[in-house]
């Protein structure tokens, strides 16, 4: 099976930075379990990469980008 290269971009891993902090204020535990989740599936997209819609900005859709958040 092809492997493909994952690339997590800035703005998204900020994005990610500040909803697990949101959520640690709530409950770390969830905090914890939502960010494993969510590298989990980001995980896969090297195989499966198909999975998740292209991204919506122009430039990068043209270049094949897929949005993680699927």
């Amino acid at each position: 099976m092809e492997q493909y290269e994952v690339k997590i971009f800035p703005t998204a891993q900020n994005d990610l930075r500040d909803i697990v902090g949101y959520i640690n204020t709530l409950s770390p535990e969830a905090a914890f379990k939502y960010y494993d989740l969510l590298m989990e599936k980001i995980g896969t997209l090297n195989t499966m990469p198909e999975r998740c819609p292209l991204v919506k900005g122009v430039r990068l859709r043209i270049d094949g980008y897929q949005d993680a958040y699927c």
